[in-house]
């Protein structure tokens, strides 16, 4: 209440070390979550909503300027600090970009969008890095985003076969997911005797997507611009798969 975020959010952290039950440490978590994404004022609020409106309309730019007059007045604000990041990344600034995520790491390191967002960006410079990020996701094999960061960073660190039943554990509890199956249509391209498994679970991915494809037709959207990206990347793959198996 005194606008001593970082010190209330260090006290919290203290009382999870000294909690003794499960519904204790479930209730100063909420409480954790709470605090890092309040706004104490209206005015950081709307810069923030300003911000999320501009990068839904590829304005990064503008982005920039609304959420950088947020940051002045709520500098360890969690939403604020990773919306920034999206920013900068868009703004092919991404060493800033893992800056302001290690700072929002640094004030909650239990907060899921700033780990995915940081593994994400740690994926080239530091594959082990992002992996380690990725651990408290393990047991949650239904997170997709997770499970798909933890592939590409084993497949970094030269482990497709990791990356491959990572993918599959989400593919087979979770047949609905979008990517799995462009992801293990992916892995499998890459493996020597692999070619048959890729062209099937590409061919799943482009089938299950197609429907969903022909609706966001005139959605400029970036949900609807990753799909239409990664149909592209698909049939591309998928062509040269078949043309090994002639």
């Amino acid at each position: 209440m005194m606008g001593k975020r970082p010190l209330g959010l260090e006290k919290l952290d203290s009382a999870m070390d000294v909690a003794r039950t499960a519904e204790d440490k479930q209730r100063i978590q909420r409480e954790r979550e709470s605090l890092s994404d309040i706004f104490y004022t209206n005015e950081t609020f709307q810069q923030y909503q300003n911000g999320l409106n501009y990068l839904r309309l590829d304005r990064s730019r503008s982005a920039l300027e609304a959420l950088e007059k947020a940051l002045k007045t709520e500098p360890d604000n969690l939403l604020v600090l990773t919306a920034y990041a999206r920013a900068l990344k868009q703004e092919e600034r991404p060493r800033e970009a893992l800056a302001a995520l290690e700072r929002a790491l640094a004030l909650n390191d239990s907060k899921r969008e700033v780990r995915l967002d940081l593994a994400e960006a740690t994926l080239v410079p530091a594959p082990e890095r992002s992996l380690s990020l990725l651990v408290s996701f393990q047991e949650s094999q239904g997170d997709e985003r997770a499970v798909i960061l933890q592939a590409q960073a084993l497949v970094a660190l030269k482990r497709t076969r990791e990356a491959i039943e990572a993918v599959r554990t989400l593919y087979d509890k979770h047949p609905a997911s979008t990517y799995a199956s462009l992801w293990l249509g992916k892995l499998y391209a890459q493996e020597a005797n692999g070619a048959w498994n890729a062209r099937k679970y590409l061919m799943t991915f482009l089938r299950r997507t197609e429907f969903q494809a022909q609706s966001l037709k005139d959605d400029a959207s970036q949900e609807a611009r990753q799909l239409k990206t990664t149909r592209v990347e698909a049939e591309q793959l998928l062509a040269k798969v078949n043309k090994s198996l002639e």
